[in-house]
Order: C-alpha cells, then structure tokens, then sequence
C-alpha cells in the first residue's frame, strides 16, 4: 500500500509541459525564443592598396626597429648582470626602473618615422592598376563577403548601363546567357572590358575607373589618398559625381563656391583661374573655359595650397574634402 501511494503521489507531481505555468528565466539566463539571433561577423579584406603601403613602408621600418630593440635588450641585460647599475650597498639607485621593450620600440619608431611630408610620397588611388581598382569596387559592394556580386545590384550602385554591362559580360564569358551573379575575377575583367569600351564618352579611362571607384566607395576612398594631389583628385570627384555623374567637367562656378566655403581669398581664386586660362590658350592669349577637367582642378589647387604657403598640409586637405562634401550633397 506503501508503494502504490508513494506511486500516485509522484504521478500527481508530474506536469504536462504545455499546463506547466510559466517561469522567469534566471538572471544571466535567456530562453532561446527571446535570445536575440545575431548575423555572422564579416570577414576582414584586406585593401590592395593599403597592403602595398604597408609592405613598402611600415613593414621595413617595424623590422629595423625590431632588430634595434633586441640588441638594446642585450645591452641592458649585460649592464644589470655586470653591475654597473648597483649601488655600493648593493642597492639599486633610487628611480631606477627595468627596461620596458615596446616602450624603448615605440619611441624609437617615433623618432625613426619619415616626416609627414615623406610619408605622403607613397602611390595614391589613381595610380592603382585598373584590375586593383576593379577589385577594390568588388569588396566594397561585397559588403557580406559572399565572394559574389548579383549583376542586376552592382550595375545600379555603379550607374551602369545594363546593356553594355551584359555586352561585356558576353565578351568575357563567351556565348550564352548572362550569369546572375558573378565571382570577383569575372567581375574584374566584365569591369576592365566595360571601362576600354567606353572610350566615346570617356577619353580618359583612368579617371573612368576611378568614378566607379569613388561611386562605390564613396568618403571611405580618403584612405587610399597618399598625398596632397590624390586628396585634390578625390575633392574633384565628390564635386563631379555631386552633379548627377562623372562627366570630367567641373563648371568653373562649383570651384568658386568651395572657394568660399573654404574662406579662400577671391582674388587669389580667379588669378589662378586667369593663368590657367593663358597657359590653355598659349601664345594666342587666355582662353577662359567654362569648365576644368580633373587635371587641370588638381593643377589649379596646387597652386593656391602653394601661393597660401598651406604645403599640403593635413589641415588644409581636411578643410578642402569637407568643403567638397559638403558642396556635393
């Protein structure tokens, strides 16, 4: 009788999960229908350009550096273990303070680094090959890291006619039917071949390659600028892409607006506007167009940063893309 009372009793204590009342989650405890899904981190690629910078310049001196650091180490320990340091009393002086490696590596590194004027001499965005430009655009659009870009969505963030895009994803591919979707390799040759065709509308391929550069990658472009004419180069871009597209035209006006919105002197402005114009018109006299082309934008900053005595400084070019952004929304 024992038995099957004691049965009953825990047949009773036993409740259906669904007629089971609800509880509260312990603290630091999440049921799994409230626990918030998160999406998978993105996988880190590396920029071409900033890769090459890095070889070409960081890399070398951190290695010298490193070098230094360990015969300094050697040295020190030589010095404590002689006992050179050592008081009479056999006591270490007071403020004496052990060798700090880093600390001794980023003071060295400090005094050892190119000026900024040096470190600025590095290859900019512009003189990227066309396919390490192609390949930039791909990892900027890939924004998930698929490794694959849905044509249809890069031709629209690009401005691409559909048709051309197609045209030379059929010279790239072959005959048959267009893919969907394309890999970055396929990407980077449908790209090249879409920019050497193109030639009507844009003599200069160069600056062709580097308004879809600045279309996908938008102010994010300033960390490929290494020095005072690719900083011009990405201000003129924001002001020509501002204007509905990148037709290597910038009115005259657009120019003498930022300079007011740089606070520059007027003067100054238009001299240099009246010198381009003799320079363009030779010995025939000035020839005062309507319109600069990016060369000739990059040539006319130049000589205002030079006649304000600026030097490329990091100030003025910061003064300059905010004044073109600005200017382009």
């Amino acid at each position: 009788a024992t038995d099957r009372g004691e049965a009953s009793e825990l047949e009773a204590a036993v409740v259906a999960p669904e007629d089971a009342e609800p509880s509260l989650p312990k603290e630091g405890e999440a049921s799994a229908a409230t626990q918030p899904r998160l999406p998978p981190p993105l996988p880190y690629v590396h920029p071409s350009g900033c890769r090459k910078y890095l070889e070409a310049h960081v890399v070398p001196l951190l290695r010298r550096g490193m070098f230094e650091m360990v015969r300094e180490l050697e040295a020190d320990r030589l010095k404590l273990g002689s006992g050179a340091d050592w008081t009479e009393d056999g006591y270490l002086p007071p403020g004496w303070k052990p060798f700090a490696p880093f600390r001794w590596l980023s003071n060295w590194l400090l005094e050892h680094a190119p000026p900024p004027t040096q470190q600025l001499s590095a290859d900019g965005f512009s003189s990227y090959r066309a396919d390490a430009k192609a390949e930039l655009i791909f990892e900027a659009l890939d924004a998930s890291g698929s490794g694959a870009l849905d044509v249809a969505e890069a031709a629209e963030k690009l401005k691409l006619d559909k048709a051309a895009v197609l045209a030379a994803l059929a010279d790239v591919g072959g005959a048959g039917e267009a893919p969907v979707s394309v890999g970055i390799d396929v990407f980077v040759s449908m790209l090249c071949s879409l920019v050497e065709q193109d030639q009507a509308y844009y003599a200069d391929q160069a600056y062709r390659m580097d308004a879809l550069l600045h279309a996908a990658l938008g102010e994010s472009l300033e960390q490929h600028c290494t020095c005072a004419s690719e900083v011009y180069r990405l201000a003129y871009l924001h002001l020509d892409g501002g204007l509905g597209g990148y037709g290597c035209a910038l009115p005259v006006r657009e120019v003498v607006e930022m300079g007011e919105r740089m606070r520059l002197d007027a003067d100054a402005v238009e001299a240099a506007l009246d010198a381009m114009a003799t320079r363009r018109g030779g010995d025939g006299g000035g020839d005062r167009s309507n319109v600069l082309s990016v060369d000739e934008f990059v040539a006319l900053m130049s000589e205002l940063d030079a006649a304000s005595g600026g030097g490329g400084s990091d100030d003025a070019s910061r003064a300059l893309l905010d004044a073109a952004t600005a200017q382009a929304r």
